[in-house]
């Protein structure tokens, strides 16, 4: 996937929504981060230069942020809406959740938020477990 490439179809605010599937896996050497519908491995964290990674993990983060240059107003992040907390308005990712020797583990119970951009519902989300994170804000904070 060229670093270019622009992604679609794409979703629209109230309107029809579209997704992917990507996720963090461990091949042999490697975590690799894979869209997973068509499987294309999109990039990896060498083993070589992150040792500190090794075999396993010990936590998840999801999580993101904008930037913009200084003393101007920060865009939007998701839908660059207020959230709603519904899947028709809002940015979100679905079944986010953690695999260990191919099984689903429980989502953890202990979440740290910032309820300003992120919101998260524990529920099964098209049947799969996992949870489900909003994230949006209208921006307009002055960057630093």
């Amino acid at each position: 996937m060229p670093l270019d490439m622009v992604l679609g179809p794409v979703s629209s605010y109230g309107g029809k929504q579209y997704g992917m599937t990507l996720s963090i896996v461990k091949d042999k050497d490697n975590w690799l981060l894979r869209w997973d519908d068509p499987p294309i491995n999109l990039g990896f964290w060498a083993s070589h230069l992150f040792t500190n990674l090794g075999n396993t993990a010990t936590q998840a983060e999801w999580g993101g942020e904008v930037f913009g240059p200084p003393h101007v107003p920060l865009p939007g992040m998701g839908s660059g809406h207020p959230l709603r907390i519904n899947t028709k308005y809002d940015a979100f990712c679905g079944r986010a959740h953690i695999v260990v020797n191919n099984t689903i583990r429980n989502p953890p119970k202990d979440l740290a938020l910032l309820f300003d951009f992120y919101d998260v519902d524990n529920r099964n989300v098209g049947g799969a477990p996992g949870y489900l994170i909003f994230y949006g804000g209208s921006g307009g904070a002055i960057g630093n």
